[in-house]
């Protein structure tokens, strides 16, 4: 989501990401973001936050509790 609004800032030069970049990756995202070779981030075209959700691998890290 910071992605995102700092992508639509015009006065954002640069995107805090951690390193290695393996380091946060989510099992339910299908594609994280990369730093490319020039040192950039693209951008996803995809609608809403810009990634695809893996639905299985969410539904096996949730836990369901009922009161």
């Amino acid at each position: 989501m910071h992605f995102q609004i700092e992508l639509a800032m015009p006065n954002c030069y640069w995107f805090e990401m951690p390193y290695p970049q393996t380091l946060t990756d989510r099992p339910y995202i299908k594609e994280p973001y990369r730093i490319g070779q020039d040192g950039c981030v693209v951008a996803s075209s995809e609608p809403g936050l810009g990634c695809k959700l893996d639905r299985d691998a969410l539904d096996k890290i949730t836990t369901r509790i009922d009161r």
